[in-house]
């Protein structure tokens, strides 16, 4: 039986089948960290909400966008053309902080860039990845790891939320 129009149980259906996608990613990615030497403690369990969460974000975004945009090349630009500021925005690439003004605005309002911290403060081992270049500061403040999947939590409850009133609306 076809479900109803705009119902949780279609949208989520299509957003966790997106983010079950990137599942065999992080399970390998913590299979091979052993080489790299990772020590395996429950924080990478952290670590796999983290990712998931982030997953869900962007795989909601993507919904989004498909409910939204009615051609399919239009939608495959407007992907493109929104991915790629947001990862190279997000710290990923470069430090977060010491950007000039609009940059270091850019850099703060992206999602991914909490993310991004949030994981790379995480999981265990040497403080290398935490240092005050690569760390996320507004202001004087650093927010927590859970301050930061919060914000990642009620993105994804918005995006979500607002894609399935988008695809209720949608004839």
């Amino acid at each position: 039986m076809p479900h109803a129009r705009g119902t949780w149980p279609l949208v989520g259906s299509r957003t966790g089948h997106g983010a079950e996608k990137v599942g065999p990613g992080r399970s390998t990615l913590l299979a091979v960290g052993g080489i790299a030497s990772v020590r395996y403690t429950p924080m990478l369990l952290v670590v796999l909400v983290e990712l998931l969460l982030v997953s869900l974000l962007f795989t909601s975004s993507g919904l989004l966008a498909a409910v939204t945009v009615r051609q399919v090349d239009t939608f495959q630009i407007v992907v493109n053309l929104s991915l790629m500021p947001l990862m190279f925005f997000s710290g990923a690439m470069f430090p977060p902080n010491g950007l000039p003004g609009r940059l270091d605005t850019v850099v703060k309002l992206n999602p991914l860039t909490y993310g991004v911290d949030a994981v790379r403060r995480t999981p265990p081992g040497p403080d290398v990845l935490t240092s005050e270049q690569t760390r996320l500061m507004l202001g004087d403040w650093n927010p927590p790891v859970y301050a930061e999947l919060g914000v990642l939590a009620a993105l994804t409850a918005a995006v979500l939320g607002l894609a399935t009133y988008r695809f209720s609306r949608t004839q």
